[in-house]
């Protein structure tokens, strides 16, 4: 239920979580509540989407030093229908 992401990689390999990465765990992870995606500077706006699209029952994203936009935000805030907190 919780996946932190900023934490499983070192700070090299943190740097390499991509999109893609992110929509598979979103496809085969659909009972994620907690979401650490900080420090993730490779995402862009298409893995946030994802999560907005498939995890409906996301409680918590941390999202520190991502770039996301508008879009992004968007997407996460009206999808994820349970969230209770961006950070």
């Amino acid at each position: 239920k919780f996946i932190n992401l900023s934490n499983k990689f070192k700070a090299k390999s943190i740097h390499f979580i991509s999109d893609i990465l992110i929509r598979k765990l979103c496809l085969s992870c659909k009972n994620i509540e907690f979401l650490d995606l900080k420090q993730c500077i490779k995402l862009s706006d298409c893995a946030f989407i994802e999560v907005g699209n498939n995890l409906n029952k996301l409680k918590t994203v941390y999202l520190e030093s991502c770039t996301i936009s508008d879009e992004g935000l968007n997407a996460i805030s009206n999808g994820c229908v349970n969230l209770q907190s961006i950070d």
